[in-house]
């Protein structure tokens, strides 16, 4: 049985590591790819090319916006260049395509931080990597 050590908070800071809670579902697990990755559109995860680059959010509704009633606001998180943590928050614009801060060379989540009457994102919720390749 393997043997795992865990740190507590105090433990983290002073060897300066931090914990990331990974978690997801693969819904459609084949035969024919051999591994695959937990991911919920099944099948190997997009990874972002060699460089680190901005990613690009939008949504497939007009009312994902900062007046909307969807989602205004979301948090992304990710790895820059060098594979550390990082994180911003982006304002929605609805359709029209929001260029990150920051570059990323991957990004594991997006999460909404304010929404609208409807407490829920009305579109899809696209985020790309070059302005081209969907990641998520």
């Amino acid at each position: 049985m393997p043997n795992f050590r865990l740190f507590t908070t105090f433990e983290r800071s002073k060897l300066n590591i931090d914990c990331i809670k990974k978690f997801g579902v693969n819904f459609d697990i084949d035969t024919g790819i051999d591994p695959e990755d937990v991911i919920s559109t099944g099948g190997l995860y997009t990874w972002v090319k060699n460089n680190a680059n901005p990613i690009t959010i939008s949504s497939t509704s007009a009312l994902d916006t900062t007046s909307g009633t969807g989602v205004q606001r979301i948090r992304m998180k990710g790895f820059d260049s060098d594979w550390n943590l990082q994180q911003e928050d982006i304002n929605l614009n609805g359709t029209t395509e929001i260029s990150s801060v920051n570059n990323y060379h991957r990004l594991f989540r997006i999460e909404s931080l304010r929404s609208g009457s409807t407490d829920i994102n009305q579109g899809d919720i696209v985020a790309k990597h070059d302005g081209t390749t969907e990641i998520a």
